[in-house]
């Protein structure tokens, strides 16, 4: 049985709550249904209360039952970017998710790598083993993946430093103010709906995470605009949140800017630079090219923007 143990860093009034927050993939339903199992202790006594307050310095171990996966991965593949005895870096497609979480029932990338590399098992997370970041399902592009454990461990010290540069590309909705510009605005989960993160300007809530992201303009259409996004943290959703709250949301981004806007999120992951977490003297850079989607509309644009 797989466990993950957290230390409360505030103190949370329910305990599913807390678990939601550092379980982002997991859904409410499934915590409750962890906690009521049986599955949940706060500091090493069971709780099988989902509304038990968790006080700051607790220790919460949550462990998972056992799951069998019951459908085939055979036929499941995407380009591979780069590959060694510690790394694998893909471009992952756009609408597969990184990893399980409630509600989904189709391979996910740590399926594929699970099933291609079983080493990978004991790589890291028992939930996500050889996961070190991760993009949203409707998000395109590059992805690095852990093959050992030694390039788990230093690829995860590297992104909490921020030594790993990555560039994203997107098309957004309206003309930017500024044609190269920073949003430095602390990030938290939206009290109002829990789907979704919102800019914290203030940054005074306790449940805030700074977040910085840079942007540079392509080009700019009748109605959109074609950037690079260099986010300098990694907070869930941040580039969605940051555009959204620039009044220029990623098009086809159904939960941050206007639905029926694109085909499929317009967010691709383009680009990755880091030292090589193993082998220091080697400098790995891997881009995923422009969706093809990306082109056609480029395309279009010109054509019909005259």
């Amino acid at each position: 049985m797989k466990k993950r143990i957290f230390k409360a860093e505030y103190s949370s009034h329910r305990l599913d709550h807390f678990l939601k927050d550092s379980l982002e993939s997991v859904s409410r339903s499934r915590i409750e249904k962890y906690i009521s199992g049986g599955h949940v202790k706060i500091n090493g006594i069971l709780c099988k209360k989902k509304n038990e307050d968790v006080i700051k310095g607790s220790v919460v171990e949550i462990s998972f039952p056992s799951e069998t996966i019951k459908y085939s991965l055979e036929g499941f593949s995407f380009s591979k970017l780069y590959e060694d005895e510690h790394i694998l870096i893909i471009n992952k497609p756009q609408g597969i998710s990184v990893h399980r979480g409630a509600g989904i029932n189709v391979p996910t990338i740590a399926d594929y790598f699970q099933f291609n590399y079983p080493d990978s098992k004991t790589t890291g997370d028992p939930e996500r083993p050889g996961i070190v970041h991760r993009l949203d399902k409707g998000t395109s592009g590059v992805l690095i993946l852990a093959k050992s454990a030694i390039a788990f461990s230093e690829l995860q010290k590297k992104f909490k430093k921020r030594k790993i540069k990555k560039t994203y590309c997107a098309i957004v909705n309206g003309k930017m103010r500024f044609i190269n510009g920073s949003v430095n605005s602390p990030v938290k989960r939206n009290p109002k709906d829990r789907r979704k993160f919102t800019i914290d300007p203030g940054g005074e809530s306790i449940n805030s995470k700074d977040a910085l992201t840079h942007y540079r303009t392509r080009y700019e259409f009748q109605n959109s605009t074609y950037i690079f996004i260099e986010p300098h943290s990694g907070r869930t959703h941040q580039i969605r949140v940051h555009m959204s709250s620039l009044g220029n949301s990623v098009l086809g981004d159904e939960l941050y800017g206007e639905k029926n806007s694109f085909p499929r999120l317009a967010l691709h992951a383009y680009s990755i630079s880091f030292r090589h977490p193993v082998h220091k003297s080697r400098i790995i850079y891997s881009h995923a090219p422009i969706p093809q989607i990306f082109r056609d509309y480029f395309q279009n644009k010109l054509n019909t923007d005259g």
